[in-house]
């Protein structure tokens, strides 16, 4: 990217955080800037890629000291049914228009500091049109009162499950937290933290093989060996012995008001034996 535009869309940033707003017009101090934030936004040949690295910071210093953090979740920016809006995907209730941002923020462990935007992917969900034996495989693993909305998804996640994993839209779980890690290559230690979403059998494996840690909220009550007994993670994790417990503060949202809340911490080395699809 050429010096000029980088700098502008540091500038673009800066501005950003301080106005807490992402409006051109309120963003720039006059109108000169709002043109030159404009022409940077509508240049084809600035690549998302090359916005990223805008936002990007630098590496620190001391890396090799460090304990990073790689938060990694999924995003939905929507612009409802707005028809001038184009290039976009379905998102939300499949009628809106928008895109999928899947970011992964660097923390510093020790102290809880925010290290920035460490890789970030912009996704938009292929529009995928199941043939009339897929509608149909998918009525009968429905139930009869099934609406066309929820027969059409289900023959679209029956179409994804058989597509190879770097080909399904959750191969941004592991692609996108490896790039993150790549960019602390170096560092004492990487943890990628994640939701149940991420709680992906080639995810995990994924980042196992790159020497990469993960603290991902378990999704799936997994067999604990390959002849898959009624040993499941969930029944063996409820036999473990509390190791530690800590208060965490919990602040109020739509379904429950804030209070403190009491964590006990448990553990064990398992060994998880690979889904049979």
């Amino acid at each position: 990217m050429h010096q000029d535009n980088y700098e502008r869309g540091s500038s673009l940033l800066s501005s950003m955080v301080e106005k807490s707003t992402v409006i051109l017009r309120h963003l720039s101090n006059n109108f000169g800037e709002e043109r030159g934030y404009g022409r940077f936004l509508q240049n084809e040949k600035i690549t998302t890629q090359d916005i990223v690295e805008c936002y990007r910071p630098p590496v620190p210093a001391n890396l090799s000291e460090l304990h990073v953090l790689l938060v990694e979740d999924t995003t939905e920016v929507s612009f409802g049914l707005n028809s001038q809006k184009t290039g976009l995907s379905k998102v939300g209730n499949g009628f809106s228009e928008g895109f999928f941002a899947h970011p992964v923020i660097g923390i510093d462990a020790s102290n809880g500091g925010c290290l920035g935007l460490a890789a970030t992917e912009i996704h938009l969900r292929q529009v995928y049109h199941p043939t009339e034996s897929e509608v149909a495989i998918a009525k009968r693993s429905l139930e009869k009162s099934a609406a066309k909305k929820a027969i059409l998804r289900q023959a679209r996640e029956t179409h994804q499950m058989q597509l190879p994993f770097e080909d399904k839209d959750r191969y941004r779980w592991l692609d996108t937290a490896l790039e993150a890690s790549e960019h602390y290559e170096g560092a004492l230690r990487r943890t990628v933290v994640a939701d149940r979403e991420g709680d992906i059998y080639q995810v995990l494996m994924g980042l196992q093989s790159q020497g990469v840690d993960f603290v991902i909220r378990s999704a799936h009550d997994r067999y604990l060996d390959a002849t898959r007994s009624e040993t499941t993670l969930h029944s063996s994790a409820q036999k473990w012995s509390e190791e530690c417990c800590f208060k965490a503060k919990l602040p109020a949202t739509d379904k429950r008001s804030a209070h403190e809340a009491i964590l006990q911490v448990s553990y064990q080395n398992v060994n998880l034996a690979c889904p049979s699809a």
